[in-house]
């Protein structure tokens, strides 16, 4: 399996995906400096990953209550929509029990036929809804997936600037 090498391509996405760090050199640091160095990117590091981990249990909990509250929604329109055709099935057969024999055998199949249609309609609403409730579903991930992202870039910004200041500080 060849791959043909583009330059031209292969610069676009270097240039595209290049981001240069400015590099904290400790040369000329006495040794109180580089331990204040170490001590404040140790505490800088603790505390972006405590921030990155409430920020990640935060948006994961209103993705779980969002997605909880989408499938009660569902599952509460699905048992409205099952007892109104449970209804409407029970006034078609209570019709037939009223019926003379020969009124039955005549509207037998009308009223069976009219059960089956409502039956069909039922399952067909449900599956409507199963698939709005799962697209609905799939726009809260992809928010919470993209909530996620902005967060810890925010959360590596700020990491990267309070190490920069703390360095510059340390400097003098």
């Amino acid at each position: 399996m060849a791959v043909d090498y583009d330059p031209v391509k292969a610069h676009e996405y270097y240039e595209k995906h290049k981001k240069l760090k400015g590099r904290r050199s400790t040369k000329g640091f006495d040794t109180s400096q580089k331990e204040k160095w170490a001590y404040a990117r140790e505490q800088l590091k603790q505390e972006k990953k405590d921030r990155d981990a409430s920020d990640k249990e935060g948006i994961t909990e209103e993705k779980t209550d969002a997605l909880e509250a989408i499938e009660e929604a569902k599952r509460e329109q699905k048992e409205r929509l099952t007892e109104a055709a449970t209804q409407a099935v029970e006034q078609l057969r209570a019709q037939m029990e009223n019926m003379t024999p020969e009124q039955k055998k005549a509207a037998k199949e009308r009223i069976s036929g009219a059960i089956k249609e409502i039956r069909s309609k039922l399952n067909s609403v449900k599956k409507e809804l199963t698939a709005a409730s799962n697209a609905d579903k799939k726009e809260v991930r992809e928010k919470a997936s993209s909530d996620l992202k902005e967060a810890r870039s925010a959360s590596r910004e700020k990491y990267e600037s309070d190490l920069d200041e703390a360095y510059n500080q340390i400097k003098g």
